[in-house]
């Protein structure tokens, strides 16, 4: 048996390289930096799939786990009004194009300032140098055995949720993704994947998550005259990528 397992090496090196990136992210995000959110996201994703597995099985990963989702709360809605802004753009309305822009630019220095990663880095890496230091070989075995129950519980309700037609699509996105990104992310502890899952799933990822961004749009407009004249148009394609993601499920459901 190596002296350090493989899943060690992937957990430990891989929460260090996160802290990294997290915080050269929110550094950015007060440059309004345009790729600063998104990275700032990704991290924040990568580290909840890395971690969610391991939750009631390794100390200290249930609290990382809650300060990584308070992390990503407050760019939720951020990232709705940086798509939206694009899609306001798109249909010719500069006038509300910067409008929307403006307030992002406030929010995102507001984010910045607030740094909201600084504890979740903190304890990442006091998390991991408490790891590397007191699990031992049996330890990391039995993890190994919670991530393999863990991805076939995740294959399960996936399958269980593209057979259903009636499961709501926004159901259905989040399954896809959690799916899709834990295995991603546990890619060399796991065996070989079935040919094309992953471009499937990220297919039907994208298809999904344009399906959720106008039903965002239509209830914006509640509240936004300015948007009022697109809904029709909005509803319209999410009829079309109704109809797209039936047809791409049927297909994910033959390879998961």
């Amino acid at each position: 048996m190596n002296d350090q397992p493989l899943i060690s090496t992937l957990l430990c090196a891989r929460l260090q390289a996160l802290s990294g990136k997290l915080m050269d992210a929110q550094s950015r995000l007060s440059l309004r930096d345009p790729e600063a959110l998104h990275d700032f996201r990704v991290a924040l994703r990568e580290l909840r799939s890395l971690i969610q597995p391991l939750r009631k099985h390794l100390h200290g990963a249930d609290e990382l786990d809650r300060l990584a989702k308070d992390c990503a709360k407050p760019t939720n809605s951020l990232r709705d009004r940086e798509v939206l802004s694009l899609e306001v753009k798109r249909k010719g309305l500069a006038n509300f194009h910067l409008t929307l822009e403006s307030g992002i630019t406030d929010a995102m220095q507001a984010l910045a300032e607030h740094r909201p990663a600084d504890p979740l880095v903190h304890r990442l890496l006091s998390l991991t140098l408490c790891w590397e230091q007191d699990l031992h070989h049996r330890d990391w075995a039995q993890l190994e055995q919670r991530i393999d129950l863990y991805r076939r519980q995740l294959r399960r309700r996936l399958k269980r949720d593209l057979s259903d037609r009636v499961t709501d699509l926004h159901a259905l996105r989040i399954r896809i993704k959690r799916y899709r990104y834990f295995l991603e992310t546990y890619r060399p502890l796991l065996a070989e994947l079935p040919p094309g899952l992953l471009k499937g799933l990220k297919d039907a990822q994208e298809l999904t998550g344009d399906w959720h961004d106008r039903q965002v749009w239509v209830d914006a407009a509640a509240t936004l005259p300015e948007l009022r004249p697109l809904i029709a148009e909005w509803i319209a394609e999410s009829i079309n990528l109704s109809i797209n993601i039936n047809k791409i499920r049927c297909i994910v459901k033959l390879i998961v």
